[in-house]
C-alpha cells in the first residue's frame, strides 16, 4: 500500500512548493509561491492523490493512479500526473490516456519520492473493481492468404488446433482470455458454431472429451466472406506454462455451417497440429495442416 509521497517543485520565478501524503490525509505546504496557477495546480494534485485507490506509476517526474469513477461509466478513471523534464516545460494532468493538458506552468525541476509501508488493512478498492489485467498474445500461426485446404464444420464433424502457449509470465500458470480465427459462413447455410478449450490427452495427442470453457457464435453474426472472428472467454481455467491446449470449432446443423482455412504444417509435434473428426469424439490427427488462430492469456492469480 502505498502509504506516503513527497512531492518537491521549483517554478521558474518561485521558490519550493512541498506535498506530502500519509494513508488517506494530504497535507500541502507552499511557501514563497506567488503564481496562483502553480497553487491551483498543486492543489489539484493534492486533492486527487488524496482519493488514489491504486498506484500503477511512481517515478521521480510522473505519478498515476486510479479514482473513483469520475465519468459515470461504473469504472475507476485513471489519472496521470508528469512533467517531461525539460527545463521551462508544465507539470501535466491527463485522464484515462488523454491528451495531457498543464496544470503547473514553467516548471523548472521536478522531483517526487515515495515512500511504502505494508499495514495490516483490507487491500480493496473500497467497492470499486479494479480494471482487468490486459492480455498478452501467447500464441500466434499466421494467416497466409492461400491456405492449403479449407475445412468445412457440421454437425459431428469438427476440428482442433493444438498448440503450445507461453505463459506471459515464463513459467507462471495462465488463462486463456481470448482467441481470434479465421472463418466464414458455409454457403449461408450456417448454424451456431461453437469455440471451445479443451485439455489434450498427451497419449492420443487429441482433445479431452469434456469442454473447459465455451463460446458460441451465432449464425447471423458469421461473416459471409473469410474474415478474422474474435471470440472471447469467461473462465477461470487455469493451464500451465509449457501444457498443450486445443480448441475446437464445432457445430451442430448437419450441413456444412462454417469454413476454416488449414495451411500447410512445416513442423509437426512442434509449431501445433491440427485433429479432425468425421463423427463425434473420432479424432484423426493431421500432421500436414495447422489452423491459423491467436491466443491471448493473462497470468493466473
Amino acid at each position: 500500500m502505498l502509504v506516503a509521497m513527497a512531492i518537491t517543485t521549483i517554478v521558474l520565478g518561485g521558490a519550493v512548493a512541498a506535498i506530502g501524503v500519509g494513508g488517506r490525509t494530504f497535507g500541502a505546504a507552499t511557501s514563497g509561491i506567488a503564481a496562483a496557477p502553480t497553487l491551483d495546480g498543486m492543489a489539484r494534485m493534492s486533492a486527487d492523490v488524496e482519493l488514489a485507490l491504486h498506484f500503477t506509476e511512481s517515478t521521480a517526474t510522473a505519478v498515476s493512479f486510479y479514482v473513483p469513477d469520475r465519468t459515470g461509466d461504473g469504472a475507476p478513471d485513471l489519472i496521470r500526473y508528469a512533467w517531461s523534464g525539460s527545463d521551462g516545460d508544465p507539470i501535466t494532468l491527463s485522464m484515462n490516456g488523454s491528451t495531457p493538458w498543464p496544470i503547473v506552468p514553467s516548471v523548472t525541476s521536478l522531483s517526487m519520492d515515495y515512500f511504502v509501508a505494508t499495514t495490516p488493512a483490507d487491500a480493496t478498492w473500497h467497492g470499486v473493481a479494479p480494471p482487468a489485467a490486459a492480455d498478452e498474445l501467447v500464441f500466434e500461426r499466421a494467416y497466409s492468404g492461400s491456405p492449403a485446404q479449407t475445412f468445412s464444420v457440421d454437425d459431428g464433424v469438427s476440428v482442433a488446433a493444438i498448440v503450445q502457449p507461453a505463459s506471459p509470465s515464463s513459467g507462471r500458470p495462465y488463462a486463456i482470455t481470448r482467441i481470434i480465427v479465421p472463418m466464414t459462413e458455409a454457403a449461408h447455410q450456417a448454424d451456431n458454431v461453437n469455440i471451445s478449450v479443451h485439455r489434450v490427452n498427451m497419449l492420443t495427442a487429441v482433445p479431452m472429451p469434456t469442454a473447459l470453457t465455451t463460446t458460441t457464435i451465432r449464425k447471423q453474426d458469421l461473416p459471409e466472406t473469410l474474415e478474422f472472428v474474435e471470440v472471447t472467454f469467461d473462465t477461470e481455467v487455469v493451464f500451465d506454462d509449457e501444457d498443450f491446449v486445443a480448441i475446437v470449432i464445432s457445430s451442430a446443423k448437419s450441413k456444412p455451417s462454417v469454413d476454416v482455412p488449414l495451411e500447410n504444417s512445416p513442423q509437426f509435434l512442434t509449431d501445433g497440429w491440427v485433429a479432425t473428426t468425421s463423427v463425434p469424439g473420432a479424432w484423426v490427427l493431421s500432421g500436414a495442416r495447422d489452423l491459423p488462430i491467436e491466443i491471448y492469456a493473462v497470468e493466473a492469480p
